[in-house]
């Protein structure tokens, strides 16, 4: 279990920090077939905010989580 939690804390941090980046780099990939892609092709700007606020929550609340 800690070894999860490790690793989905380690996503949050960068989610918080880089979602935008990652977000415009999926809009550059031409693939049809990989969800993750088009999942982060299909977001919103409300969408890169929320789960860019929801990933700074983990990173500043959730420090007992060892990284």
């Amino acid at each position: 279990m800690i070894t999860r939690w490790k690793s989905w804390k380690k996503a949050c941090v960068y989610l918080s920090e880089y979602v935008e980046a990652v977000c415009d780099y999926a809009k550059t990939l031409d693939v049809k077939d990989v969800k993750s892609v088009q999942y982060f092709k299909g977001l919103k700007d409300e969408d890169l905010a929320i789960i860019q606020a929801e990933a700074m929550f983990v990173k500043e609340y959730c420090g007992p989580v060892e990284i």
